[in-house]
């Protein structure tokens, strides 16, 4: 196929979401797919940064379906049948590159001279975007995760924009920070940012456009100006009508949701079959089961209550290992003391520092009951339900992470006793009807009030006015309400 007569350089480069991470969302990739000026362009889809992830490919064929795109893929991790990656990519409209690593797909990518290929695409026509690590590997340097799980700066891009380049940059404050910092430093050039959810587009080497599928996502110019970092929201065109909410920063209250069915809460064991309680938008308690298996109570879950939002009183996975970060730590308000808090997610810091305690996920090896949510997750997930704990999924069907302790503490206004005293049980029970939930409370245990409170945290959830804590990338927790700076034990008259 010859691109003459179409010799326009475009990128189109995008902080987050596209089809990998809003599925039921086309905005930003219609926009590039109008780019080639053609019906069912050509489009191939390069997944080196995942490991050429079958996941992530089965998700570009679904997206990119007959009708609207003739969708190939070039894999360099398994074995192909194209000889000359040069002549393959020039004879496409459009080139996707998908999230990952970004230091090893660039290796991976010029030991086998797709850099070269991709250069040579660029200039005679064929459109470039990418997510993620799709986003910065056009620019000369980015932020990055790739290099030992720490972000920090890597000069290695390919050098076809001018500058830096950092995506998600409000999925944590810690992405802003690093960035300026580095900017500041000098060790980054000045650059671009992005929001969940932005874009930019180049025409040659110029910025010419900011585009959105959400309403509110941004992007951003990055300069240093003397020792600092200076940062200049860039006017960004919104390419839809609807007016969905932005996702707002971790550990700020949230906006209101979409309204909901149903609320579930989801008390996590292994010992004991998990107790679940589902009640409906009015929190009148409709049925209270016990559960032990995953897989089938999640399908009839979903069969019954597919809008509903669910709260899971376990980790969503294992630690990350990010509080054992030096630079991760030295960006946290207030830093944490150098022989404290290496071993716990940041959602658990966040709590444990202000007076909450709880169980710790290790990075490794878990108990039984932690292994139990997971699988717990993995089911509700595989029968339909979306995951928030990447702080992403806002509306019906989604799945949060919750802590019964916590909630009823944000509730309560302090610590109460523990839950199998009369005293603590009292003071659980008078949080939940003070909440408005309607419920036959004699007849529950304890842990039944633990999945109880979880039906209240998926509903003020939904109503805006829960709290997340943590990082996306562990896993963000999400409490009733938000909690003070310093909890202390209740004062019991």
């Amino acid at each position: 196929m010859s691109h003459a007569g179409h010799r326009t350089r475009n990128i189109v480069a995008i902080g987050g979401g596209g089809f990998s991470e809003e599925p039921d969302n086309p905005l930003l990739d219609d926009f590039i797919l109008s780019l080639a000026g053609r019906d069912r362009p050509r489009a191939c889809f390069l997944g080196t940064a995942s490991g050429d992830s079958q996941q992530y490919l089965d998700k570009f064929y679904v997206a990119f379906p007959e009708g609207r795109a003739r969708a190939c893929d070039l894999s360099l991790f398994r074995k192909s049948e194209i000889s000359d990656l040069e002549a393959f990519l020039l004879d496409r409209d459009v080139i996707y590159v998908g999230g990952g690593s970004t230091v090893n797909m660039l290796a991976v990518w010029r030991v086998h001279g797709v850099d070269r290929a991709l250069r040579r695409a660029w200039e005679a026509g064929v459109i470039l975007a990418g997510i993620s690590a799709g986003m910065v590997c056009w620019f000369e340097a980015s932020l990055t995760y790739s290099r030992g799980g720490a972000l920090g700066p890597l000069d290695d891009g390919l050098g076809l924009l001018p500058g830096s380049a950092c995506p998600h940059y409000d999925r944590t404050p810690h992405q802003r920070q690093v960035l300026h910092r580095c900017i500041a430093n000098s060790d980054l050039p000045d650059g671009v940012a992005a929001d969940d959810g932005a874009a930019l587009h180049f025409v040659g080497t110029e910025l010419v456009e900011a585009i959105s599928s959400r309403p509110g996502a941004g992007a951003y110019i990055v300069r240093r100006e003397g020792d600092r970092a200076v940062e200049t929201a860039l006017d960004t065109r919104y390419l839809g009508d609807d007016a969905e909410p932005r996702i707002p920063p971790v550990g700020a209250s949230r906006e209101s949701a979409p309204a909901a069915s149903h609320f579930i809460g989801i008390d996590i064991a292994a010992a004991r079959p998990c107790d679940v309680i589902v009640a409906d938008g009015d929190l009148r308690v409709l049925e209270m089961m016990r559960c032990g298996g995953p897989e089938a109570a999640a399908r009839d879950l979903h069969q019954r209550f597919p809008h509903a939002v669910i709260a899971v009183d376990a980790s969503r996975a294992p630690n990350a290992g990010l509080m054992d970060q030096a630079d991760y730590r030295a960006e946290l308000r207030p830093v944490p003391p150098p022989e404290r808090y290496h071993d716990c997610r940041v959602a658990e810091y966040e709590l444990i520092r202000r007076g909450v305690s709880l169980y710790l996920t290790p990075s490794g090896a878990v108990p039984a009951w932690m292994e139990a949510g997971f699988r717990w997750y993995e089911a509700l997930f595989a029968a339909g339900y979306s995951d928030h704990s990447r702080g992403k999924a806002t509306g019906p069907g989604t799945v949060i992470e919750y802590y019964s302790h916590a909630s009823f503490v944000a509730l309560l206004g302090g610590r109460p006793p523990k839950k199998s005293s009369p005293e603590g049980r009292r003071l659980r029970v008078q949080a939940l009807r003070e909440a408005g939930m309607e419920a036959d409370f004699g007849i529950m245990t304890a842990d039944m009030l633990d999945a109880a409170v979880g039906c209240l945290t998926a509903r003020r959830f939904a109503r805006g006015e829960a709290a997340d804590y943590g990082d996306p990338r562990e896993g963000v927790l999400t409490v009733a309400a938000k909690l003070p700076d310093t909890v202390r034990p209740l004062e019991i008259d």
